[in-house]
């Protein structure tokens, strides 16, 4: 059999412009920087709240899908970045790819890195005219904020059987809180369902539990939580939305 030579080369150049335009992130890691809008916001284009990583509140769609070269301006909060990239030195922590998610008059939130990978997070605060890290460096998924919470995120229930005709859904909830005792299911206060397309989005907001509250005694199994679909499941799939963006749970 003949070798095809000219379908080597292309494959060659194709192998090499992939090995070029893949900028790598923290050392052991298979991460790429994107140069632009991050990929998840062309599949998820438009996100009901804003959302948070214990900060500012912000939209996830008109960050990420902005730039990525906050480092390169000349506002008091990008040269405050820079000088704390330069003073970290040679780490894993990149110099480049950095966006301005959001900012006040007196404090900024920098992310880097790809969403789905969790983006390393910088913040800096205005204080006595100079602007300074406020916090330490942290990787965060970015999460649903409803009136300055998030909803608790679920799964499906291993004894739940999903076909075109499901229109409940048993899932289990998961949230560390101490909550003096009660179940996760008693706690509810309201399920939200979001159609994106063929994307079917379950939030799942538990009611807010004021003050300080006893973590005992631990309820050995909460109890499953089933929830009514809106109309039969059919050929959508379903996501958990307490990150942006959502996780896929089916």
């Amino acid at each position: 059999m003949g070798i095809r030579w000219g379908a080597v080369v292309s494959l060659g150049v194709a192998l090499l412009l992939t090995l070029v335009l893949a900028a790598p992130a923290r050392a052991g890691f298979s991460i790429t920087y994107p140069k632009g809008p991050d990929p998840a916001v062309s599949e998820w284009p438009q996100w009901p709240y804003p959302v948070s990583c214990g900060g500012l509140p912000f939209d996830p769609v008109a960050a990420f899908g902005g730039p990525t070269e906050a480092e390169k301006g000349s506002g008091g909060p990008e040269l405050a970045l820079v000088k704390y990239l330069d003073a970290v030195g040679q780490t894993s922590l990149s110099k480049h790819y950095w966006r301005l998610v959001a900012a006040t008059e007196t404090r900024a939130e920098f992310a880097e890195g790809r969403l789905d990978q969790g983006p390393a997070w910088l913040a800096f605060q205005l204080s006595g005219g100079e602007w300074k890290p406020a916090g330490t460096l942290s990787y965060c998924v970015p999460l649903t904020d409803r009136e300055g919470r998030a909803p608790t995120a679920w799964s499906i229930s291993r004894k739940q059987h999903l076909g075109p005709n499901t229109r409940r859904l048993k899932i289990n909830l998961h949230d560390g809180r101490c909550r003096g005792g009660r179940t996760l299911a008693s706690l509810v206060e309201d399920t939200e369902f979001r159609q994106m397309g063929r994307h079917l989005v379950l939030m799942v907001w538990l009611e807010p539990l004021p003050g300080v509250q006893r973590c005992g005694p631990r309820v050995s199994k909460d109890p499953e939580l089933v929830v009514k679909l809106p109309g039969r499941l059919g050929d959508r799939r379903l996501f958990d939305g307490r990150t942006y963006p959502p996780r896929l749970r089916q």
